[in-house]
């Protein structure tokens, strides 16, 4: 349970090392958004409105949000960051920061000013310093909303003071670009306060981050590294609409399709001559890729853009155990690609098991020397591979380990059978991934679950969508559960 202290700081900068570094880092992000958005409002119409929005002022507002979340500092670095979990109890003394800074920064202004008065009380006492007027007003106002809706008091229009109002714009711009879950972070910051016209904030102050915004976005650049905030990823495949070649994702689920943990890739082709409307699959394009030679260009280019596709994922800090791409048998069984598949993961910087690749148990049991160590060389890289069409009596378990190959997906027509459910989990007791594939009616996403798969994909996990569908449902997802 939350418990309050009132302690009365010596100094500015006692109080302000009392703060959790994550609060005073955010507080010099907020003070450098006030520099830029005061300096355009005194400017602007904006000013019109408010004594002391002026330009010899640009000193204080800086230092009124230096010190906005000051009041912090009265409780434990630990309920100092405010967190979906606490109880109403504990949000609404979180709240009391706003109103306790203000005495806070009315105390320390008492000791600044060399008249202390020791009471013994934790109240204000009157000013008529037009500065400090300004911070602690500040201090307690910035989480009010133009519509009436923030806090401590429910202040509307311009009953908050003009500083406040910057401050609390400030705040919120730098709330958004430091948390969303976004590529374009700041892009979608300045979109979803935008929206907030005339509810958190008035029109004209709008206008003025409109007008600023440039220099808003080049002060989220030079604090980037120190927010939850990621640039833009930068693909390595250009996926123009007219390319004859391509990903499709496929939801893979835990359990009874309960929910998404993760994605098969799907590749296609555009469709013959005979069907050009349509699209071919890998497996029906496997036998073109090897008699043309093309088996290892097709491959780097699906695993390029399957690459891409799980940095976004983790660019954008969204939930998933990554993709499962599906690998045909020459690409293991004609020479060793290590050194252009490492090559891969210098060119797109990615979490090497958020990429699981699958294997076909043919390449396993034709493998030469040659094509042993090449697998064997991937495992210790930290790739991790699914055996596809698995079927244990003609492939052992012992071999398996042997090669360090902890998934596997059991070959379709081994479905439905006691037998095979039984091999299931005795292979999960001893540390191995079970995938079910062909997920298509209920009752066989049934079967799945009670046999102990890990993860499964189907018509019933979920369509395919391109990457772009993705990410924007797994974002606007976050965003809802947020």
């Amino acid at each position: 349970m939350m418990t309050e202290t009132k302690k009365i700081y010596g100094t500015w900068d006692e109080a302000w090392r009392a703060l959790h570094p994550q609060v005073r880092q955010q507080s010099v992000r907020v003070a450098a958004y006030t520099e830029v958005l005061f300096a355009q409002a005194c400017s602007s119409s904006f000013a019109t409105h408010y004594e002391g929005i002026v330009k010899k002022n640009a000193e204080l507002a800086y230092k009124c949000a230096l010190y906005h979340q000051i009041g912090k500092s009265l409780v434990a670095h630990e309920y100092q960051i405010e967190k979906k979990s606490f109880t109403p109890e504990e949000a609404e003394i979180y709240r009391r920061y706003t109103s306790d800074g203000r005495i806070l920064i009315a105390k320390l202004q008492e000791k600044t000013e060399k008249r202390w008065l020791h009471t013994p009380d934790f109240s204000e006492r009157p000013t008529e310093n037009v500065a400090w007027q300004m911070i602690r007003d500040t201090a307690e106002q910035h989480m009010e909303h133009w519509d009436g809706t923030g806090y401590p008091d429910g202040r509307q229009g311009n009953e908050i003071s003009a500083m406040a109002q910057i401050v609390g714009l400030a705040k919120e711009l730098d709330h958004l670009a430091s948390d969303f879950k976004s590529e374009a972070p700041f892009e979608e910051a300045m979109n979803a306060i935008v929206a907030e016209t005339n509810k958190k904030f008035s029109e004209e102050l709008i206008k003025v981050l409109k007008a600023c915004r440039g220099k808003c976005r080049a002060v989220f650049q030079k604090y980037i590294l120190y927010t939850k905030a990621v640039p833009k990823t930068v693909p390595l495949v250009n996926k123009r609409k007219d390319r004859p070649m391509g990903l499709l994702y496929r939801p893979m689920t835990r359990g009874r399709v309960e929910s998404v943990i993760a994605y098969e890739a799907v590749p296609w082709f555009k469709g013959s001559l005979e069907n050009s409307n349509g699209t071919e699959s890998l497996k029906e394009m496997e036998a073109v890729l090897h008699r043309t030679d093309l088996t290892d260009d097709m491959t780097f280019y699906f695993l390029y853009e399957a690459a891409d596709t799980v940095l976004r994922l983790q660019n954008c800090k969204l939930p998933s155990e990554g993709v499962m791409l599906p690998i045909v048998k020459d690409f293991y069984t004609t020479g060793n690609k290590m050194p252009r598949l490492l090559q891969l993961y210098e060119d797109q910087p990615i979490d090497k098991r958020q990429l699981c690749l699958t294997i076909p148990q043919t390449a396993l049991l034709e493998m030469n020397d040659e094509t042993k160590n090449f697998i064997k060389q991937i495992v210790e890289e930290g790739i991790p591979l699914a055996v596809d069409d698995y079927e244990p009596n003609q492939l052992s378990m012992e071999t398996l380990l042997e090669l360090g190959i902890y998934k596997v997906r059991f070959s379709s027509h081994l479905y439905l059978s006691n037998e095979t459910a039984r091999i299931m989990k005795m292979m999960k007791n001893n540390g191995f991934q079970i995938i079910g594939g062909g997920a298509d009616n209920y009752d066989l996403v049934a079967w799945l679950d009670i046999a102990g798969t890990t993860f499964m994909s189907g018509e019933m996990t979920g369509d395919l969508m391109d990457e772009e569908t993705l990410i924007r449902d797994l974002l606007e997802k976050e965003r809802n559960d947020g």
